[in-house]
């Protein structure tokens, strides 16, 4: 799942071309959190939250997945480094029928080209990578309780986003399906019996104990994971039917 994602990412670097795009503020919008924050023009956003942001797209990720939370960004300011407390705006998209957050800022210019095929590969590798550590705080909100309302999507949820995404043209859809391609090699890795963590589980087991499991508590195991797995597939459903109808 991975490496396909990351092959569709360098098909598509090589064939349509990538935008590179600083992670500098280019305009403040008036009245938004970033200009209430203390943002400015020509700041260059370092890291949020911990988080190196490597490129623009990466900060709008984090904005947008943050909504009315508090973030803190560390900026290089005229080579002066500086911290700021910046709470995105909560904005409802009825499209998405998600709560997003939004920061008011527009990017400077960058450049958009076509890469070779290493350069690709490489970029394209470091891309998979950045996007499934997304994908793992993404998980941990879910966990702890903090995910946005109408983040959380099942089979519906998908075939929604694949119409929307196949109605932006092939370049979007590519990208649709390495996303979801990451989402599901990250989640087979949730150590869940049944799945391909559940695996590697038993198998960190049989190396501290020098055996395996037996075969009746593997069957229970995996009986378990099943039932967890359709219960999670069930809720999800039902939460995705519901909110075509609230």
């Amino acid at each position: 799942n991975f490496l396909f994602g990351i092959l569709l990412f360098a098909g598509i670097y090589m064939g349509a071309g990538k935008a590179f795009i600083p992670p500098v503020v280019g305009e403040i919008i008036n009245g938004s959190p970033a200009q209430e924050a203390g943002l400015e023009t020509g700041d260059r956003i370092l890291f949020i939250d911990g988080v190196k942001i490597g490129d623009f797209n990466t900060l709008r990720t984090i904005v947008f997945e943050n909504p009315e939370r508090p973030l803190n960004f560390e900026i290089e300011r005229q080579k002066t480094l500086k911290s700021l407390t910046v709470i995105p705006r909560s904005v409802y998209s009825e499209s998405l029928k998600i709560n997003f957050g939004q920061l008011g800022v527009k990017s400077s210019e960058g450049e958009f080209r076509r890469l070779g095929i290493s350069e690709s590969i490489i970029i394209a590798s470091s891309d998979t990578i950045q996007m499934t550590y997304m994908m793992v705080r993404g998980l941990a909100r879910l966990v702890t309780g903090k995910a946005n309302e109408g983040e959380i999507g099942g089979p519906v949820r998908i075939a929604e986003f694949s119409a929307d995404a196949a109605r932006q043209g092939i370049v979007g859809f590519l990208i649709f399906m390495a996303l979801i391609s990451i989402n599901l090699g990250l989640v087979n890795l949730i150590p869940i019996p049944a799945l391909d963590g559940g695996h590697l589980l038993f198998f960190v087991i049989e190396a501290i104990i020098g055996r395996p499991l037996p075969d009746a508590v593997q069957a229970v195991l995996m009986r378990g994971g099943i039932a967890l797995l359709l219960a999670l597939m069930v809720c999800v459903t039902v939460y995705d039917i519901m909110r075509q109808f609230s």
